[in-house]
């Protein structure tokens, strides 16, 4: 992979990571707390598949790529620990939204969710910039 491809394959994560994240806003303005928490969920995977595109990663599946930022970024010190363990987390809801039919997603739920997405951005965003990747979706 050239460094042109893997500046625009972090591009495109970022960017889709946005979308998912507008996605999740909309989906709680309506109420539908499952899917805000679907959508909160990938938007935190999109921004985790950047990083690891900095380095050339590219894990085939979701525990893949949790491990593999958890070997090469956060063991680093390069992310912080508290990363991983909530996309962990993210990724737990967004199975129970997606499958578990007695599964209650609440306003409280999709909020507190909400926040940690947002940890997990701000520290994706802040490492790719100071790896020289601007850090910043498209919109």
């Amino acid at each position: 992979m050239t460094d042109a491809n893997r500046r625009r394959n972090v591009q495109v994560e970022l960017d889709e990571a946005e979308r998912c994240r507008r996605a999740a806003e909309a989906l709680a303005g309506l109420g539908l707390h499952k899917d805000a928490l679907n959508r909160l969920y990938y938007s935190a995977y999109h921004l985790c598949q950047a990083v690891l595109l900095t380095e050339g990663l590219e894990p085939r599946t979701h525990r893949g790529m949790l491990s593999l930022l958890g070997a090469e970024f956060v063991r680093s010190g390069r992310l912080p620990a508290g990363i991983q363990h909530e996309v962990a987390r993210l990724e737990t809801y967004r199975e129970y939204a997606d499958y578990d039919r007695d599964f209650v997603a609440t306003e409280d739920l999709v909020r507190a969710e909400r926040e940690a997405a947002d940890r997990v951005r701000e520290a994706v965003l802040r490492f790719l910039a100071s790896a020289g990747y601007g850090g910043a979706p498209a919109a």
